[in-house]
């Protein structure tokens, strides 16, 4: 179509960008799961060219398979002036505290148990990269040394309750 102007006329032009001019990427900082179920959703970046846009204003984000270990998927859906949707993937890891053995009956008077504490990263053993805490304050006859956990015949509760501490993510674990 033809537009006949009669008069002097300010035109604006208003360009849309698409989704295959935008990047998006994800924190890169671990995702470790510790088995509460809870959703990860990490921080996103979504760049058009050089600008990075704004969360809201330029794109939604929605998360999917985020709740457990494995790859879970990020959905950026642009807006506004951008158009189109964009895709990125991210690894959950999964961080496992065991105790061996479990389930430690109390000792017998004068005698100990010792339990080893293990953490393991997607199936591999980081134990010696994990702090252990006792958690709790009722733990007359036990101690903990490194990933050693002792109970002595002095110890009366039904259970200790630890924390593997790993790369600043937690799992509340029981022997």
């Amino acid at each position: 179509d033809t537009i006949t102007l009669t008069e002097d006329t300010t035109l604006y032009a208003l360009w849309t960008v698409g989704a295959d001019n935008c990047t998006v990427t994800v924190d890169p900082a671990p995702i470790i799961m510790t088995g509460q179920g809870a959703g990860q959703e990490p921080a996103v970046t979504v760049k058009a060219g050089n600008k990075t846009l704004t969360k809201g204003t330029d794109y939604t984000v929605s998360y999917s398979n985020n709740n457990k270990p494995g790859t879970a998927k990020v959905t950026v859906t642009l807006k506004g002036q951008y158009y189109g949707t964009l895709t990125a993937y991210f690894h959950i890891a999964d961080f496992d505290a065991d105790a061996e053995p479990w389930g430690v009956v109390p000792p017998q008077e004068g005698q100990t148990a010792t339990v080893t504490l293990k953490g393991y990263l997607d199936g591999v053993d980081v134990t010696d990269d994990v702090r252990w805490e006792l958690f709790g304050s009722d733990y007359t006859g036990v101690t903990l040394s490194g990933n050693t956990l002792t109970i002595s015949s002095q110890f009366t509760g039904d259970r200790v309750d630890f924390y593997g501490w790993y790369n600043n993510v937690n799992t509340g674990s029981f022997v």
